[in-house]
């Protein structure tokens, strides 16, 4: 530990933990252990590569680790696939439910009641990582940066209601999207930006969620309808799809090594004969 000024209480002179930007767990969700190297595959300054090391510093004091990973944290990561083909219970949920809104792209629920889905533990957990995306510069002890968020006059705002002070702004939409197929990507990308015209957009992806967050005084009216603090979740495949291709393009763009090229055969190799339909 070192001390110094918790970032989410200010409190000064304080034990600070070896705080972790993307949760460690996620991290563990992504290995393969069939693989002789089973560390997870990220795209970083340098290319594509395995790592070992993850997104960390000295942020915050041991009651806001508490209060960050009892308040939504926890609970989220015990309820995403733990492996590709693995059950994924927010999926299962839904299938047993009627839209409230369906179109061509995206079907709309209310999960208001439905044992599976404890909602403000999501919205919980999702403004906490766009929150500690804009409090702290995020790197790996290699040097390998996330992108920087910027809350503007919202941050403050959120760091007071993951401490329970207040309420979000009413001009913060978050949304939740879930991962429709049986085969959901184990990956993960940190939060980034992906601004509209409208309003300000930031998203990042764990193992079956998508999480959203919009602001500012124009945030479109179909947006407004995806509120999760609503009780409101998605199936979008647009977005789904968008998160495939992005993945997808990041790898083909870099030139891969053989070593790096070996050990994509040997994934897919493995998923093959290890995947359901």
């Amino acid at each position: 530990m070192q001390i110094g000024s918790c970032k989410l209480c200010k409190r000064e002179s304080q034990q600070l933990c070896d705080s972790h930007y993307l949760p460690k767990k996620v991290y563990g969700v992504m290995r393969a252990p069939q693989l002789k190297s089973p560390h997870p595959v990220a795209l970083g300054e340098n290319g594509v590569r395995q790592l070992s090391d993850q997104l960390r510093d000295y942020v915050f004091c041991k009651d806001c680790e508490r209060c960050l990973n009892e308040n939504g944290e926890r609970w989220v990561l015990a309820n995403i696939p733990q492996d590709y083909g693995a059950p994924f219970p927010l999926r299962t949920a839904l299938e047993t439910l009627t839209p409230v809104f369906v179109n061509k792209e995206i079907d709309l629920y209310n999960v208001a009641g439905v044992s599976a889905f404890e909602t403000h533990k999501l919205v919980y957990f999702a403004m906490s990582m766009f929150w500690r995306g804009a409090i702290h510069e995020w790197q790996t002890p290699r040097g390998s940066k996330a992108p920087r968020i910027e809350l503007c006059a919202y941050e403050e705002p959120i760091r007071r209601f993951l401490l329970g002070e207040q309420g979000l702004p009413l001009q913060v939409i978050l949304t939740v999207g879930i991962w429709h197929a049986k085969k959901v990507l184990q990956a993960a990308h940190v939060p980034q930006p992906s601004h509209l015209a409208e309003c300000q957009r930031y998203w990042f992806y764990v193992p079956g969620i998508i999480f959203s967050i919009y602001f500012g005084e124009r945030v479109p009216a179909d947006v407004l309808q995806r509120d999760a603090t609503k009780n409101v979740v998605g199936v979008d495949v647009p977005e789904i799809t968008s998160i495939w291709e992005i993945t997808r393009s990041q790898i083909q763009a870099r030139e891969l090594g053989s070593k790096m090229k070996s050990m994509f055969n040997e994934i897919a190799a493995i998923r093959k004969t290890t995947s359901p339909n």
